[in-house]
């Protein structure tokens, strides 16, 4: 491990604080969706440099190891909230290394008492006066919206005032010891903005990247390879079987479906970082009893992910809540598939390069987004303009595509290299003529 340490701790080196998938894997179901995020990122960085990644631990041991120019350090134990001093530990053997970039999502590391261990981690990178960037996947302003999420009571309570205003102490706290906070989308630099008042250059939009090398397959083929109906309209939503994904409205839906040439399914698992709750355990007994008209999937392996987009006529992603940048929405980007999303997540619309996309494909507000709760979705599906939500995806994909987003990080780390003396070919780069070249 002394060989490793030397060979990666160098000032241009980088150091992520993540979930992170296992070697030659980028999404996996035994950590967050995170993981993937945090890959494909790195994986479109800057090549010259090198990367190391403190992250979670699968299985009980740690595991040192390398994968390309990137040092995977896997020593956080989520059921164990001392852990985090092994990372802290590395934090200080890693001492010529000036740059952190935390992937923060709540829970993440474990339970709510690691969350708080976890402070400690922010603290000792200020103490060592290493510039440190949070990317903050979940910005919630209240946590009343999110009861059937937590498994509490839906009317506002002692609890809930509690939660949220310890919530929003962390928020502070976070963005008070970080360089900047990055977060996914406008909406939510709109949102910390009110909770923290930083400065506004304090907060920076990067949006989630979409991930541009996904196979594609031909519909008939995969159709048949999954046991699909062939004939029929596929309805696809993809992610965790969770509440605030509006996950148990798609068998609503189905079961009042009258029209046997549509057929859903609903691609996922239960989630990882709520499986174990018993709250969250009786939330999966909706999906118990499946109609014939909807397949559930269970998790999707990483090398099917593609084949189920690929096999939709429509990706469904009838959220209740916005708390994050949606993966799955990333992914029928990156497929290039039509959307049809939750009103609730009219907030994207703050997004400047989501709204002008909307503006350049001319599509309205009423043609992307419905009410979640309105049964008359088999109506909308007669009425969708497919083609133009199929152009939609295809120019999200190429704004949002994970090699400008990659560079957009850089550009924040650049400019305190800079500052110290660090030059690299890649700091002077333009962005918007990378944007349109790519």
């Amino acid at each position: 491990m002394k060989k490793l340490i030397e060979k990666y701790n160098l000032p241009q080196s980088t150091i992520f604080i993540s979930s992170y998938p296992e070697k030659n894997m980028k999404y996996s179901n035994n950590v967050c969706a995170v993981g993937g995020f945090t890959k494909n990122t790195i994986e479109q960085m800057d090549k010259t440099r090198k990367y190391v990644v403190l992250t979670v631990k699968i299985g009980n041991k740690p595991q040192y190891y390398e994968e390309n120019n990137v040092l995977v350090c896997r020593i956080i134990d989520r059921k164990n909230p001392l852990s985090i001093f092994s990372l802290c530990r590395l934090l200080f053997a890693f001492s010529h290394i000036n740059n952190v970039i935390i992937e923060f999502e709540f829970g993440s590391f474990g339970t709510v008492i690691n969350t708080i261990a976890f402070s400690f981690v922010f603290l000792i990178n200020k103490i060592l006066h290493k510039r440190q960037f949070t990317v903050l996947h979940q910005v919630v302003q209240n946590l009343q919206s999110l009861t059937g999420h937590l498994g509490w009571e839906a009317k506002k309570s002692i609890k809930t005032i509690f939660f949220d205003y310890g919530l929003r102490l962390y928020y502070r706290f976070i963005t008070k010891l970080s360089n900047n906070v990055i977060v996914t989308e406008e909406y939510f630099k709109k949102i910390l903005l009110s909770i923290t008042h930083a400065k506004t250059e304090k907060i920076v939009f990067i949006p989630h990247g979409v991930d541009t090398h996904l196979t594609k397959f031909d519909k008939t083929q995969v159709k048949k390879q999954l046991g699909l109906p062939r004939k029929k309209k596929v309805v696809l939503f993809f992610g965790y079987l969770s509440w605030y994904k509006g996950a148990d409205l798609v068998l609503r839906f189905a079961r009042q479906s009258t029209n046997k040439n549509v057929h859903f399914i609903i691609a996922g698992g239960p989630s990882f970082t709520s499986g174990n709750k018993m709250y969250y355990k009786k939330y999966l007994e909706r999906f118990i009893h499946i109609p014939d008209n909807v397949t559930l999937t269970g998790f999707v392996p990483e090398d099917e992910i593609a084949k189920y987009y690929c096999a939709a006529d429509l990706v469904f992603l009838p959220y209740r809540v916005m708390m994050s940048s949606s993966g799955p929405l990333s992914l029928a980007f990156s497929t290039e598939k039509p959307v049809l999303l939750s009103n609730k997540l009219m907030p994207y619309t703050y997004s400047s390069d989501f709204r002008s996309t909307m503006k350049n494909v001319k599509i309205k507000s009423n043609e992307l987004f419905m009410n979640p709760t309105d049964l008359s979705l088999m109506k909308r599906l007669k009425k969708l303009r497919l083609k133009k939500l199929t152009t939609f995806s295809q120019q999200m994909k190429l704004t949002r595509n994970y090699k400008y987003i990659a560079r957009q990080y850089l550009h924040c780390i650049n400019s305190y290299d800079k500052s110290i003396g660090i030059s690299h070919k890649t700091s002077s780069f333009n962005l918007k003529s990378y944007r349109f070249s790519s």
